[in-house]
């Protein structure tokens, strides 16, 4: 009799247990789910993400562009997909895929790429260290495809439009440009970049980058 009633409780936490977890991964399903469907939940994400860790580190704080410079190295897939970008630049300019190279070399050439973004856009980077209340304007969505356009307030007082081009990733959105008034990374890189991809294909524009933030570097080294 005791073993039986030890067996109905034992069922009834296994029961309850699993119930739980089914529970849970409905809900969390639900929230992907809502976030995969909803890019302005993706941008707000980002957003808050970057001010919680700008708050917590006194040098990003102050911008310390040594620190802004290590910190977006290291979080920067998380506010820019750099292999979209490269992608979408070397669009019709040659037949090489990204996806076709090793991943030492696709490694090699976003991280080189990261840095060459994060310098040349440097001066406004550092006015958002202490932006606040980005507020979504308008966005609009068609699949594989959004656009965000939102507002920041920034130190000054004054809003500054950014919006910003995604495309789906496997389970949210992932941001593959960012203009800011009539400047598009996409089509500003292209402009740079665009002579290289087409006649030295993205081996050429490894190369490149890499003399390009090798010559960054010195005036900081001589200093």
């Amino acid at each position: 009799m005791q073993i039986q009633k030890h067996d109905k409780r034992y069922q009834l936490i296994k029961y309850l247990t699993s119930a739980s977890l089914l529970i849970f991964m409905s809900i969390s399903n639900m929230a992907f789910a809502d976030d995969f469907e909803n890019p302005e939940k993706h941008i707000q994400h980002v957003y808050q993400e970057l001010r919680h860790d700008l708050s917590a580190n006194e040098s990003l704080k102050n911008c310390n562009e040594r620190a802004i410079k290590d910190y977006l190295l290291a979080k920067f897939d998380t506010f820019l997909s750099t292999q979209n970008l490269l992608h979408n630049i070397g669009f019709k300019l040659t037949e090489e895929s990204i996806s076709k190279f090793s991943d030492d070399f696709k490694e090699q050439l976003n991280t080189e790429f990261k840095k060459y973004i994060i310098q040349d856009n440097l001066i406004a980077i550092k006015s958002f260290c202490s932006a606040t209340n980005l507020k979504t304007q308008n966005s609009n969505v068609d699949f594989t495809v959004s656009y965000v356009v939102t507002s920041v307030k920034l130190a000054n007082k004054k809003s500054k439009r950014v919006d910003f081009f995604l495309l789906r990733g496997w389970d949210h959105w992932l941001i593959a440009d960012i203009i800011s008034g009539n400047d598009s990374l996409e089509e500003r890189y292209r402009n740079k970049f665009g002579k290289t991809i087409h006649t030295e294909g993205y081996t050429g524009l490894l190369k490149q980058l890499t003399e390009i933030n090798k010559e960054q570097i010195k005036p900081t080294l001589s200093n």
